[in-house]
């Protein structure tokens, strides 16, 4: 009786845990997609109670994604934890700036306690979408404008969104969740599926961002995505309606032209800001050759002469990470971020699924989208997609 008595408990025990662990994954996610700068700290306490609640979670591994993500999860994170401190940051600010890397032990912490963590990030990143595209209606209908939204306005005054309107945007909006990039991702996978309604809704949810990375990006993964999507029906018939219509706004629509015009030519401030960087990070090596291989730190900062100051992170994400880490280490941060791009991408018919993926890291090159808890996201549901496209339970 006794031995049933402690068995019964321990499964208690377990059930606990799980929902435990379902509530913090929850939590992570949900604030590393609409808060992804932590006002409440609400990511890093998840995180940090999700890790130390499955020590034995890394151990005992047998599936190759799960030996990636500790191997890069954990070992390279507390590697460029001590590279940083080595190259003069303090231990706090060295592990401030690079804990972003632990976010890839979600991936068999979620698969020891049987949870489904894709279909978190895709539930989220769906609400995310619906509340970006219904935003965009409102003001377009009058009914509630972007700049009295409440939920926009939050969001945007304490910095988890860049959120406007006006003839100085791209599109007279702009409703940017600084993860809307991860939309991207998302987009051929609902291809694949079928799920034209959430295709649909991604893609105006990145087109209402206001930017022109986003804009001209998802459009293109959309129509690239339905070209190689293998079941997609009218692939022959959309080809035809696309080449038909590039024709006519060529030869016949001289509105389309000076719209697509005005986009490009609408050259931000921080187009500018973006060159001067780069000339900055280049004068960097010229004075120091010797970081250009050994890098200069997590924390280390930089004079930006864009700015006339110094500066720690800056937009051009990969040019930065080769500041920071130096080129042997940023070799292997890459790596780590194209590995699952690879094993997708190799599969003739799951290689679609890459495309989102290819666009996110297109548009992290000209935003702080890399080496961050956003970046990380984006590499999770990769891995999910990698694990999916192998086991081909995509529908």
């Amino acid at each position: 009786m006794s031995k049933i008595v402690i068995k019964k408990r321990r499964f208690i025990v377990k059930n606990w845990l799980v929902c435990i662990n379902q509530i913090l994954l929850f939590l992570f996610v949900f604030n590393s997609v609409f808060i992804p700068v932590d006002t409440f700290q609400l990511k890093k306490i998840s995180l940090i109670l999700l890790l130390l609640l499955n020590l034995g979670a890394y151990t005992k591994i047998k599936d190759d994604i799960s030996k990636y993500c500790v191997a890069y999860g954990l070992l390279f994170t507390i590697v460029i934890i001590f590279h940083s401190i080595i190259t003069g940051g303090n231990i706090v600010d060295s592990v401030i700036s690079a804990y972003m890397g632990f976010i890839l032990l979600l991936y068999p912490i979620s698969k020891k306690n049987n949870i489904d963590l894709f279909l978190i990030f895709r539930r989220i990143l769906e609400i995310e979408a619906i509340f970006i595209a219904v935003s965009g209606f409102m003001h377009f209908a009058g009914i509630i404008l972007v700049d009295s939204n409440p939920i926009l306005m939050w969001l945007y005054n304490s910095n988890n969104a860049m959120v406007g309107a006006g003839d100085y945007l791209a599109i007279p909006i702009c409703i940017f969740l600084k993860t809307s990039p991860l939309l991207l991702i998302m987009i051929p996978y609902y291809i694949v599926r079928k799920n034209y309604s959430f295709t649909l809704i991604f893609t105006l949810a990145l087109i209402f961002s206001g930017t022109r990375a986003n804009i001209l990006i998802s459009v293109f993964t959309v129509v690239l995505s339905l070209i190689y999507a293998k079941d997609f029906k009218y692939k022959k018939i959309f080809k035809i309606i696309l080449i038909f219509t590039i024709g006519v706004y060529l030869f016949v629509s001289i509105d389309v032209l000076e719209v697509i015009k005005i986009m490009f030519e609408k050259k931000s401030y921080g187009d500018d800001v973006r060159l001067l960087t780069l000339i900055s990070i280049k004068n960097l090596w010229e004075n120091n050759p010797i970081s250009f291989f050994l890098g200069f730190g997590m924390t280390s900062s930089f004079y930006n002469i864009a700015y006339n100051s110094y500066t720690v992170l800056v937009e051009l994400s990969y040019w930065n990470l080769l500041r920071q880490l130096g080129l042997f280490l940023f070799v292997l941060a890459m790596y780590m971020f194209l590995k699952p791009l690879f094993s997708v991408a190799k599969n003739k018919n799951t290689r679609v699924l890459s495309f989102g993926y290819i666009s996110y890291l297109i548009v992290a090159y000209t935003n702080p989208l890399l080496y961050s808890s956003t970046g990380f996201c984006a590499l999770l549901i990769m891995l999910y997609l990698s694990e999916k496209s192998e086991r081909r339970i995509l529908s």
